[in-house]
């Protein structure tokens, strides 16, 4: 099992291969950035793979998607963001309703 500050090295080094990447075929580098995490993350995924996959490659292939259709990255990019900040707000409530469930940290 690698450290944090290990697995963070790699995931930067897995982002600039997928930005290597992407320079020469673009499907290709979509298909590393939903790999390099997977990789990464793989000794985490006993609970809910299938769920954390799912994710990954949705959230990679839209974002892929708005890139490609908007042929600019000011749009996907506020559109990734606001999607991103949903998603940390679905997930502190998911956890203040844990901790409110069970009456303890989640």
């Amino acid at each position: 099992m690698a450290s944090n500050d290990l697995r963070f090295l790699l995931l930067c080094a897995g982002e600039i291969a997928v930005m290597l990447a992407g320079l020469a075929y673009l499907p290709a580098a979509i298909a590393l950035q939903v790999l390099v995490p997977l990789y990464l993350f793989r000794d985490r995924l006993d609970d809910r793979p299938v769920a954390f996959v799912a994710a990954v490659a949705l959230g990679t292939i839209l974002a892929g998607a708005l890139l490609v259709l908007f042929r600019h990255t000011l749009l996907p990019l506020v559109i990734t963001g606001a999607f991103a900040a949903l998603s940390l707000a679905v997930l502190v409530l998911a956890e203040a309703r844990l901790q409110r469930h069970y009456g303890g940290a989640a």
